[in-house]
């Protein structure tokens, strides 16, 4: 156990030194180094968003997911997720409808201990689970707001053996802790309140932003005109209800929208 929140304290102090303006590249980074700390061979993160107008009998109450996040998903495992997500297969998937009744609150639990009485093999979450060779998983949730919640989920190798009680109680401190990171993440993709969400060329040009690169070079990096650059620069500031690129940083750097 002390070699777990010793690893972790290491794994922080790097977060930390991390660029502030690179939040793909520190949530990659991330993942990919708890990930060991857990022991985990497989992690990932899902950007979760409530719909505005929630569908007649939707099992999952209008929960749907918006990114995902898996520094480890091959091919096969990425058409999946592709087919999941396109398909909006997971909202009739027990684990899922579960978990989405546990709304509102930060949680971390283990797959099958949510199931209860259901086998974790029965549902179709076991299918992506299969596809990476998984037979463990242990999940926390970050509750941003009543419309926003950012999953986090690590996966075992058979080999590796099912996730000890250690490895919760760390889940559930980082959790806990990942406000500001959590807000970010939503922050980037428009999903706070008040904002309306980026398509995905408006938040390649929002990471851009947030670089310091004069338009020009943005323009240059995604291969389009400044004319465009700029005009997707203007819709990105309408979205996120900013009007400068110095609010947007000053916004980006605090730790909430206060």
């Amino acid at each position: 156990m002390q070699n777990l929140w010793r690893e972790y304290g290491v794994l922080t102090s790097k977060c930390a030194d991390h660029p502030i303006n690179d939040p793909d590249g520190l949530l990659h980074f991330f993942l990919e180094s708890a990930s060991v700390v857990f022991d985990a061979h497989s992690a990932w993160l899902v950007v979760a968003h409530k719909l505005d107008k929630i569908p007649d009998n939707d099992p999952i109450g209008g929960w749907r997911v918006r990114k995902v996040y898996d520094p480890y998903m091959d091919e096969a495992s990425a058409e999946i997720v592709e087919r999941w997500i396109k398909e909006d297969l997971y909202v009739h998937d027990a684990f899922t409808i579960k978990n989405s009744r546990l709304a509102g609150s930060h949680r971390v639990t283990n797959a099958r201990d949510l199931l209860g009485d259901l086998k974790l093999e029965d549902t179709r979450a076991w299918e992506l689970m299969q596809a990476a060779n998984s037979c463990d998983r242990i999940i926390g949730v970050h509750s941003l707001s009543p419309k926003v919640e950012i999953h986090m989920g690590f996966d075992r190798h058979p080999s590796d053996g099912i996730f000890e009680k250690e490895c919760l109680e760390l889940l559930k401190e980082i959790i806990d802790g990942l406000g500001a990171q959590s807000w970010r993440i939503a922050f980037s993709y428009g999903l706070l309140q008040g904002q309306k969400t980026l398509t995905k060329r408006e938040r390649e040009t929002f990471l851009h932003l947030l670089t310091g690169k004069p338009e020009k070079e943005i323009a240059e990096s995604m291969k389009v005109t400044q004319k465009s650059i700029h005009q997707y620069v203007i819709r990105v500031y309408q979205k996120l209800g900013i009007k400068s690129r110095p609010t947007l940083m000053a916004k980006w750097m605090s730790l909430t929208l206060d």
